[in-house]
């Protein structure tokens, strides 16, 4: 999905640590909003958050428990938000966290109790933007719904300076922590290659 600009939908993220554990949840859960078309009309055609969000939550507590107090989880819970613009303001006051209790009140619907967790942080698009540089808090980059989106997007080696590479979720493969990765790892075989070209041409020579 995309905006009429073409970047891509982003996120709002948040974090809690609860103290005790709250519910029987596996390592990733996804919440279904009841009407997917009107969310992404909400989210790339008026450029505001979703009023029936697709919620998801990942407790990583549940493959490594050290990543929780003991007796306690982990939640990681991700929505989709529009690009920063005019139709929401997340730097107004009450904004971020109105909308975060809006998200936990659509986990309740589905009878699960989020509890009163001892540490909660929220991340809305600002952060994002002001933390990284992403443009208009974009975790992904450009829209990849379109057929040739993955053509489009910037290119790993950069043109103008020798060695320079670019990885992450903006770039070739794509996003995601696996792509990520990928995109990390042939840069790195592909600055080894030119390295080792490099270094059989001085041995020609």
């Amino acid at each position: 999905f995309q905006a009429e600009d073409g970047i891509r939908d982003k996120l709002v993220t948040g974090v809690q640590t609860c103290a005790l554990p709250i519910s029987e949840l596996a390592h990733h859960t996804i919440l279904f909003g009841s009407d997917y078309r009107r969310e992404f009309a909400e989210l790339t055609g008026r450029g505001v958050p979703a009023s029936d969000p697709t919620v998801y939550l990942a407790l990583t507590c549940r493959t490594d428990p050290a990543d929780a107090p003991a007796g306690g989880e982990n939640w990681f819970v991700l929505v989709n938000a529009p690009p920063l613009g005019p139709g929401v303001d997340w730097r107004a006051e009450g904004v971020a966290d109105r909308y975060r209790e809006l998200v936990l009140d659509r986990v309740r619907a589905f009878g699960i109790e989020p509890g009163d967790p001892a540490v909660s942080r929220t991340f809305t698009p600002v952060d994002l933007a002001e933390r990284t540089g992403a443009a208009r808090g974009a975790l992904y980059g450009p829209s990849s719904s379109r057929a040739m989106a993955a053509f489009e997007r910037p290119k790993n080696r950069d043109a103008a300076v020798r060695g320079l590479y670019y990885v992450g979720g903006t770039t070739h493969p794509g996003g995601g922590v696996p792509m990520v990765m990928l995109s990390g790892r042939s840069e790195e075989h592909t600055s080894e290659l030119q390295s080792l070209a490099y270094l059989v041409c001085r041995l020609l020579l």
